[in-house]
């Protein structure tokens, strides 16, 4: 096992810079995520850490081998690393078996290790299969095989599901992941899609821009966002202005905590974000109780869940997010509908930041909690 260490990595296109001054650790055997959106770099940083691309400044490490440097580029040949392609892209006159076994050399050995990473892969016995008789799913599959077979020091997966239809996507996505675990493999998987981030990988990253805005856990983003646009593309947010800072929050909040998103704890106005989830819904009469209330505008199932959206009354707090209204997500058995009346509690804390330079780590970031692609 190997682990891949970036430095500072800056990388172009001639006068167009497109990584300035990349960081980051994937330690041996784990599966990073690098997620952007489109535009924000992540296909050049896939081609440079392949070698397709050469690195303007700072360094590639694989283990102990600096394939990247200052002076120094290490061919894609002599790197031990292994590509996953967005659609499988086997060689369409090779057998499953061939296509597995291509570059690797001795055929007794091949057949040994193709029949093993076939059975990792779930594809036992599809050796003499053409591409053509499998499915999207299965294509994808074969082709993590084939990156896995020179047993590569680190395997690249550029958006390797993009192509599959949604019902597909979730059982491709666990089958890999459990392959790459059996394996052992140090993978880099790049995506646009924050549910594919956040249930595949060990480690995330969010690439905005050209740098990463933020590197922790699956958990670490979600719950923690350094910024408002990191919480608003990793997930749905509920935002609410709030003109004053303290331990708590003011308003039909009140008895919240708020937890500052960094050490800078600045007193003032801010934006207290909201996962969805935490707002719990309890149906009441229309005037019934005290704190926050609001209407059922609608709600839309899931199956496992549902997303319901409601028009706030006389909230002291300006809602920032979906139009003014509130995106509350129940687990469960559906309780509330159209047109019921509501009490809001707040399950948790939630984060503040403050409206100094936060508006602008927000440009189009509020259009991404409406119309953000979906998570599901």
């Amino acid at each position: 096992m190997t682990e891949l260490v970036v430095t500072d990595l800056t990388a172009g296109y001639g006068a167009d810079p497109v990584l300035g001054g990349v960081d980051l650790h994937v330690e041996s055997g784990q599966l990073a995520a690098v997620l952007g959106p489109s535009g924000c770099g992540k296909t050049t940083l896939l081609r440079v850490l392949a070698g397709f691309h050469e690195a303007d400044g700072g360094s590639v490490t694989l283990g102990a081998n600096t394939v990247a440097a200052a002076g120094r580029h290490v061919a894609p040949e002599r790197r031990r690393v292994g590509i996953v392609p967005q659609e499988g892209a086997l060689f369409p006159h090779l057998s499953v078996g061939a296509n597995v076994a291509f570059g690797l050399g001795g055929m007794r050995r091949n057949k040994a290790r193709v029949a093993d990473l076939l059975e990792v892969v779930g594809l036992r016995g599809y050796q003499k299969r053409m591409p053509h008789e499998l499915s999207g799913g299965q294509q994808q599959r074969v082709a993590v095989a084939r990156a896995l077979a020179p047993e590569p020091d680190v395997v690249l997966l550029d958006e390797p599901f993009s192509a599959l239809d949604a019902g597909l996507r979730a059982e491709v996505r666990a089958d890999v992941r459990e392959a790459l675990r059996a394996m052992g493999a140090t993978a880099v998987l790049v995506t646009h899609d924050q549910e594919e981030a956040l249930s595949m990988a060990d480690r995330i990253a969010v690439l905005r821009d050209g740098t990463i805005a933020q590197a922790g856990t699956a958990q670490e983003v979600y719950a923690h966002p350094a910024d408002l646009a990191v919480a608003l593309f990793v997930g749905e947010a509920v935002l609410l202005e709030v003109d004053t800072y303290g331990d708590t929050a003011p308003g039909w909040l009140a008895g919240v905590p708020l937890a500052p998103a960094t050490q800078d704890r600045r007193d003032g106005a801010g934006v207290a974000m909201l996962r969805p989830e935490q707002l719990r819904l309890t149906a009441v009469a229309r005037n019934n109780g005290t704190g926050a209330h609001a209407v059922v505008g609608d709600v839309t199932f899931h199956g496992h869940d549902a997303t319901v959206l409601l028009e706030p009354l006389h909230t002291s707090a300006s809602v920032l997010s979906d139009q003014g209204r509130l995106r509350a997500r129940v687990q469960g058995a559906m309780r509330v509908q159209r047109g019921d009346h509501v009490r809001i509690d707040v399950d948790g804390a939630a984060r503040f930041y403050p409206t100094d330079g936060a508006s602008s780590r927000t440009t189009g970031g509020q259009g991404a909690a409406r119309g953000q692609p979906s998570r599901r």
